[in-house]
C-alpha cells in the first residue's frame, strides 16, 4: 500500500543533466541520514549469472554464441565492482529520470522498491549521461573510470534480464539487439 498527496503542478522545471545530478546528491544527502537496515546492493551481481543460466536454456531466443559473449563480458566487467572500495550508504537503487515526478514543490524521487545500501555511483550510473554533465553536477563525483565500469555493469544487467524477459515481452526486441551490439566491444 502506499499514500499519495495530490498537489497541483503550475510551475514547469526543465529537467536538464545537470539539475539530476542536483537532485541525486541532495536524494543521497537525505538519505545518509536513512536509520533503517537495507540489503547490500546485491542484485546485479546475483542476477548476471541468474539471467545468463536462464538464457542458455532459452536458444530461440538468444543465439549460445550470443550468450558465450554475454559470460565472457561478465568475466571482464563485474570483478572491477565486485572489489569495490567506496563508500557504502543507502542508495535510490534505480534512480533515472523517469522516476522524478513534478508537484507543486519541485520534481520528487518516486519508486524507491529498488533502495539498497551500496556505492553512489551505482544511482549515478543509472541517468543517462554520455557528457558526464549530470556527473559534473553531483558535488565530489566518484573518477569517471569507476563510473564507466559501473555503467558496462549496468548494461550487461539490463541487456541480459531484457533478453531474458522477450518471451513475455516480445516488444523490446529490438532494444535487446541493440543493448546486445552494445556490449560486443566488451567481449
Amino acid at each position: 500500500m502506499t499514500q499519495w498527496t495530490n498537489s497541483r503542478y503550475d510551475n514547469p522545471v526543465a529537467l536538464t543533466a545537470e539539475v539530476a545530478g542536483r537532485l541525486l546528491a541532495e536524494l543521497h544527502g537525505a538519505l545518509r541520514e536513512y536509520p533503517g537496515e537495507l540489503p547490500l546492493l546485491a542484485p546485479p551481481l546475483n542476477d548476471i549469472p541468474r539471467g545468463l543460466a536462464r538464457l542458455e536454456r532459452m536458444p530461440q531466443v538468444v543465439a549460445a554464441n550470443d550468450v558465450s559473449m554475454l559470460r565472457r563480458v561478465a568475466d571482464r566487467v563485474v570483478p572491477a565492482i565486485e572489489d569495490s572500495t567506496s563508500l557504502l550508504q543507502p542508495l535510490h537503487g534505480d534512480a533515472h529520470v523517469y522516476n522524478l515526478i513534478p508537484s507543486a514543490r519541485g520534481l520528487l524521487w518516486n519508486d524507491f522498491e529498488d533502495a539498497r545500501r551500496g556505492p553512489v555511483v551505482w544511482d549515478l550510473t543509472s541517468l543517462s549521461d554520455p557528457e558526464n554533465r549530470m556527473l559534473a553536477a553531483y558535488p565530489g563525483p566518484p573518477p569517471v573510470e569507476t563510473v564507466e565500469a559501473y555503467r558496462r555493469v549496468r548494461l550487461l544487467h539490463a541487456t541480459v534480464w531484457v533478453l531474458a524477459l522477450l518471451p513475455e515481452v516480445d516488444e523490446w526486441a529490438v532494444h535487446a539487439r541493440s543493448m546486445l551490439d552494445a556490449l560486443r566491444p566488451l567481449a
